[in-house]
C-alpha cells in the first residue's frame, strides 16, 4: 500500500471527501496536497509529512513504508503501572513459552474467579456469599474441581 492509497484511506476513514477539505482540517495548503497527487512523494517536505501524520494521528513509518499497512502500527500506548506491576511484566518476559503459558492459565482463572464473585454468587441465611459453579481447570491432562488449586503439568516432566 503507497503512500496515496494510505492518504485516500485516511481521508475515507475521516469521511473527507476531496482535498479541499482536508486542506482545511489539516492546515496543508491545497497546491501542497494537490502537488503530492500530480507530481508524487518524492519531494515531500518532512513539515507536510509531520502535519499529514499529526492530523491523522498515525506514525512516519506508517505513512512511508509500503509494507507498513495498519495505521495503528508503532504508536506508544501509555498506562501507567505500580513499581509491583512493572516487576511482573520484566518476569513475565524472562519467562519461556511453557511459563507464559502457565502463568496466563491462572491469570485467567483468577480473574474468572473474581469476576464470578462480582456477578455470579449467593448470599445464604448468614449473609455468607458462595460461588455457585465450582471453576474447573484443566491443565494437560488432569482436571481439578478445586478452585483454589492448581496442577500444571511439566511435557518435559
Amino acid at each position: 500500500m503507497n503512500f496515496l492509497d494510505k492518504l485516500e484511506f485516511l481521508m475515507k476513514e475521516k469521511s473527507i471527501k476531496n482535498l479541499n477539505v482536508l486542506s482545511d482540517l489539516s492546515g496543508i495548503p491545497y497546491t501542497t496536497l494537490k502537488e503530492i497527487y500530480t507530481k508524487g512523494t518524492d519531494d515531500i517536505k518532512l513539515v507536510t509529512l509531520e502535519k499529514i501524520k499529526n492530523y491523522f494521528d498515525v506514525t512516519l513509518d506508517y505513512l512511508l513504508d509500503d509494507e507498513i499497512t495498519n495505521p495503528e502500527y508503532g504508536k506508544i500506548m501509555v498506562v501507567a503501572v505500580s513499581r509491583a506491576e512493572e516487576t511482573h511484566i520484566k518476569k513475565y518476559r524472562a519467562l519461556d513459552e511453557y511459563g507464559k503459558k502457565a502463568h496466563d492459565l491462572i491469570l485467567n482463572h483468577e480473574y474468572d474467579r473474581v469476576s464470578a464473585t462480582k456477578v455470579n454468587h449467593k448470599v445464604n441465611s448468614n449473609n455468607q456469599v458462595r460461588l455457585l459453579p465450582e471453576h474447573v481447570v484443566v491443565v494437560g491432562n488432569k482436571q481439578e474441581q478445586n478452585r483454589d488449586k492448581y496442577i500444571i503439568n511439566d511435557p518435559e516432566n
